[in-house]
């Protein structure tokens, strides 16, 4: 399969799905999980209150923190997808 047209332009390796289906084990290696002492430059979490992912941002926040790492963390009035000030019926 081709790479997308803005990847092969930039001379930049494939990305997503379609490669963790040919190469198994491709979107392990890309976990942060049990690995935070191994990132070396300093990272920012964002999540919401309302996001499903939440806790996984707190953990990955968290860990950078304990592993001794500079870590920032903004969690703010949001869903996953929706980073807009209205969430549902509430207009923060």
């Amino acid at each position: 399969m081709d790479p997308h047209p803005a990847f092969a332009r930039h001379d930049l390796p494939e990305l997503g799905y379609e490669r963790s289906r040919r190469e198994p084990g491709w979107a392990a290696s890309c976990r942060v999980a049990d690995r935070h002492g191994e990132v070396d430059l300093p990272t920012f979490q964002v999540g919401g209150w309302y996001d499903i992912f939440s806790q996984g941002t707190l953990d990955n926040f968290t860990a950078m923190r304990r592993a001794g790492r500079s870590a920032t963390l903004v969690i703010g009035p949001w869903s996953h997808v929706n980073q807009r000030h209205v969430v549902g019926d509430v207009n923060f």
